[in-house]
């Protein structure tokens, strides 16, 4: 037993999360961070990483006015206005302005 962690049973801190959702979902609609959220929870949220805690922060609370809304796209007579797609390659010019070189 010695130099062996203990674990938290599997599933057990999802529980905990959904059984205070309430108090994290008020707390994200006052505009708190989820790191603050977390660490004044953390007596709470026993055996819950932060990394885990964010993950089902971002699932369960997603309808908080605090979470970014998806960019919506600008409607147009033509359709709704897309971003310009640009390649991700970069393309060298073999024949460059001689006045742009130093």
């Amino acid at each position: 037993m010695n130099g062996e962690t203990r674990r938290t049973p599997w599933g057990k801190g999802r529980v905990i999360f959904l059984a205070n959702m309430e108090r994290f979902k008020d707390a994200a609609a006052k505009g708190w961070p989820f790191a603050h959220i977390y660490r004044e929870n953390q007596d709470i949220l026993e055996g819950i990483s932060y990394s885990q805690f964010y993950h089902w922060a971002r699932r369960y609370l997603s309808s908080c006015s605090r979470m970014p809304d998806k960019p919506k796209f600008a409607q147009t007579e033509s359709g709704p206005m897309r971003a310009e797609v640009r390649s991700k390659r970069f393309v060298h010019n073999n024949n460059p302005d001689p006045k742009d070189l130093i």
